[in-house]
């Protein structure tokens, strides 16, 4: 897999792409809306039922994988399989290699959606808030993700995005992509503004400071 600049995996420079770094370097149509997941690829993190639902994918919409992982190969081959039928700029499954913390923010505010499709194998899992929970948010992203406790209840409270049953399939995730409206995508982009503001880290850092005093 090649970064933007032509070099091996290992994350993008800075300066490697302009304003919607997604959609310029994958080549996609100005108006198609992007599904970003953004992580390691691993078991158990709905990764496989996204590829599945990307068969029925409507033409509008285009999953993004951006990251590294074990399933890796198995989201290019789907990759290769699936936009072959598609038109250009139209394609169903796309993979880009991570970027660094420091680029994060711009990469993956190129996306209509982030998704958090982790499933419900562990309590681990049941009662997780991974970092991708502030993340998109940060970057102006709504959520789509697992109604799994924790990240559900945020969710709802800070009204950030919509959320797919505990045990989801992929027809809970087509279900959800053709139901979302603009309106609903705006918003949830205004709420995300207000809960970074109020959720972030500069607010907590004197508490946790002063506890440790």
């Amino acid at each position: 897999m090649l970064n933007y600049d032509g070099s091996r995996k290992g994350g993008y420079s800075s300066d490697s792409c302009s304003e919607n770094k997604i959609k310029k370097t994958l080549g996609l149509e100005g108006s198609q809306k992007v599904l970003l997941f953004q992580g390691g690829f691993s078991p158990g993190r709905g990764i496989e039922v996204l590829l599945e639902a990307a068969s029925d994918l409507p033409p509008y919409w285009t999953i993004v994988f951006m990251g590294w992982g074990k399933l890796e190969d198995m989201i290019s081959h789907v990759s290769s399989k699936l936009n072959q039928g598609r038109e250009q700029g139209r394609s169903a499954v796309e993979l880009l290699p991570p970027v660094s913390q420091d680029n994060l923010v711009a990469w993956t505010s190129g996306a209509t959606l982030g998704v958090i499709p982790y499933e419900n194998t562990s309590l681990n899992h049941l009662y997780c808030t991974p970092n991708k929970l502030w993340e998109y948010p940060n970057a102006g992203v709504p959520i789509l993700a697992t109604d799994l406790i924790e990240m559900g209840k945020m969710i709802r409270a800070w009204d950030i995005g919509t959320l797919l049953p505990r045990d989801f399939s992929a027809s809970d995730v087509l279900s959800a992509l053709e139901n979302i409206n603009e309106d609903d995508l705006a918003r949830w982009r205004k709420n995300c503004e207000r809960f970074s503001s109020e959720m972030s880290w500069s607010k907590f850092e004197p508490a946790l400071l002063e506890a440790y005093q």
